[in-house]
């Protein structure tokens, strides 16, 4: 009976400790980059510039957040 009351006592301290650091992550800047997500496929790395390039137009992403938050065309900028 008392693990029942220990365990209720400290569900509300447990819920206010995650909301503060929720609250506390949102209210963080945003780091903005220009860059994507480098990913690396499982295998051997390209081994010429044309093979390079054409990684990365395969995983170039079609649709990006601008600054606004918005949708926008990201390889058809470039």
């Amino acid at each position: 009976m008392a693990w029942i009351r220990k365990t209720l006592l400290c569900f509300p301290l447990v819920a206010l400790a995650v909301g503060g650091w929720s609250a506390w992550h949102a209210g963080q800047p945003i780091r903005t980059t220009h860059e994507g997500v480098v990913m690396l496929l499982p295998g051997a790395l390209p081994e010429t510039e044309a093979e390079r390039q054409l990684l990365d137009l395969i995983h170039e992403p079609l649709i990006c957040l601008d600054r606004e938050g918005r949708l926008g065309a990201a390889l058809a900028e470039q």
